[in-house]
């Protein structure tokens, strides 16, 4: 079948460029009628459509030809049309290619970005949606089937529930599309059930992985249940995607050999900051650390700080009109740095001035292996697990939560990446440990900044080194 679906496609491409300009009667007749609702089966199970000036309707959807040079006017105007004929669903047919459209989308007309009522699209010679051209066909429209609803509630998902950016929009729509075409072909169809989504369960989606992917890792993984999972919250109330710590327990073939360390050790922090003391760039280096374990910063953000950033007189940094406490080490790190770089633009930078990349970064973390080579532990300070400990770090030690995610400058969305349920549930509860109250106005590590100072002056070689 899908080789079917794949020459039906071929053909009508091929068609639509075998003339350089076509007369729109005749390629609703030859192109339209001819190739594509004739072969996707509009004109099958009943008889009950109308033809009305190179527009075919059938129930709910108006499909339409069209030969104008600018496709994309087309294709803008084409929702009043599908509006007007009283149709929900329409297709727009076009020597450039094919789109399926439904009203029922609530698209935002304040974003461009989010204001789509396209559930699929072809563009031929482009890489669009042509693995999914069989979902415009009779029965997975209005028929039967009706699987192409599944794409229509991505568009909407996109349009009124998608959190992030447009940026990362492309693989959330990718795995999303992936997997809910796993679903239609290995476990049954959107007409099914009142709620289709009550039907899908996590395990689906642990099948999806291994069978349906090249997914060889543990983060592929995650990542891969992280696109689906706002999306299955939304429309599912059975919780199956709830828990991102389930992901772990399902590909235990992936996890690493050695369990990921919590960084937060003070001991070897204080290692790691000496021996970037050491190599060239040091009190750079330094700094660097000290921010990650500070405020957990990805690198993006990281490389975007300038020095107007650093209010040293308040002891404070400033993003965005968000003001942060510092620790007093990290801020006698960065006086230093500041007064061998004369506190211009950017903080961290290469030897020829130039801002440093997020590769940089890592390069600058992954050398500091080298502190101890028999120690797994200072192979794991990348800017992700330092992320993750430090959320933990601040959670133990009854940092309210809020004031982590404004502190480290998570969305709430973004939470479960970091700590998980249970882990939130432990702290508030206890554990019988004794705990630190941070008091406000001071930076929550601020203790063991200082202990981290203390060790590693102990043992500093230079009287001059911070």
């Amino acid at each position: 079948m899908e080789n079917t679906y794949k020459k039906i496609l071929e053909e009508l491409k091929k068609i639509s460029f075998s003339m350089s300009a076509w007369d729109e009667e005749n390629f609703y007749q030859e192109v339209v009628k001819e190739r594509f609702i004739s072969k996707m089966n509009y004109e099958s199970r009943d008889s009950c459509y109308k033809e009305c000036r190179n527009t075919f309707q059938k129930k709910d959807l108006l499909i339409k030809g069209s030969v104008q040079d600018k496709w994309e006017k087309e294709l803008a105007a084409f929702p009043k049309q599908v509006e007007k004929e009283g149709c929900i669903w329409g297709i727009l047919m076009h020597p450039a290619g094919i789109w399926l459209i439904n009203l029922e989308t609530k698209p935002r007309t304040n974003s461009n970005f989010r204001n789509s009522q396209v559930v699929l699209e072809i563009v031929h010679g482009l890489n669009t949606d042509q693995k999914y051209f069989k979902y415009f066909s009779e029965e997975n429209v209005i028929g039967l089937k009706k699987n192409a609803c599944f794409f229509r509630d991505i568009i909407e998902y996109k349009n009124n529930g998608y959190k992030g950016t447009e940026k990362s929009w492309p693989a959330y729509e990718s795995a999303l599309k992936r997997f809910l075409e796993y679903y239609i072909e290995d476990k049954g169809d959107y007409s099914n059930e009142d709620n289709i989504y009550d039907s899908i369960q996590y395990a689906f989606f642990v099948e999806f992985v291994k069978n349906k992917t090249k997914c060889h890792s543990l983060k592929s993984a995650r990542n891969a249940f992280f696109y689906i999972k706002d999306f299955m919250q939304i429309k599912s109330e059975r919780k199956e995607f709830d828990d991102p710590g389930q992901v772990s327990k399902s590909f235990q073939e992936f996890v690493p050999k050695y369990e990921m360390q919590n960084v937060m050790c003070v001991d070897k922090l204080a290692i790691a900051l000496k021996y970037l003391s050491k190599n060239r760039n040091g009190t750079r280096n330094k700094a660097i650390l000290l921010f990650l374990l500070a405020f957990g910063m990805e690198r993006r953000k990281l490389c975007g700080l300038t020095w107007d950033n650093i209010l040293f007189h308040d002891g404070q940094l400033d993003i965005n009109k968000k003001k942060y406490p510092m620790p007093t080490y990290l801020l006698e790190v960065l006086t230093k740095l500041r007064d061998q770089d004369a506190a211009r633009g950017y903080i961290f930078r290469n030897s020829g001035g130039e801002v440093l990349s997020d590769g940089a970064i890592n390069i600058v973390l992954s050398g500091i292996a080298k502190a101890d080579r028999k120690d797994v532990f200072y192979t794991q300070l990348s800017p992700v697990n330092v992320r993750r400990c430090v959320a933990k770090y601040l959670l133990e030690h009854e940092y309210p939560l809020q004031k982590i995610l404004y502190l480290m400058d998570i969305e709430v969305y973004q939470l479960g990446s970091y700590l998980s349920k249970k882990e939130i549930d432990k702290t508030f509860w206890g554990t019988g440990k004794d705990k630190i109250i941070c008091l406000d106005g001071q930076h929550p590590l601020e203790k063991l900044f200082g202990e981290l100072k203390q060790l590693v002056e102990e043992s500093r070689e230079g009287k001059n080194d911070v």
